[in-house]
């Protein structure tokens, strides 16, 4: 990922940058998920 000196490219950059987001919403979408979950059961 680094380059020689230490330094990240700019595609790398932005490949990390998507993969952090990719992970990000999954998470939030668990989160929504497991939300709705609890409500679905307490009006049961």
């Amino acid at each position: 990922m680094y380059t020689n000196n230490g330094i990240i490219s700019d595609e790398d950059r932005k490949k990390l940058l998507i993969s952090l987001n990719k992970v990000f919403f999954h998470a939030l979408d668990i989160r929504r998920k497991r939300k709705q979950d609890k409500l679905s059961i307490k009006e049961a």
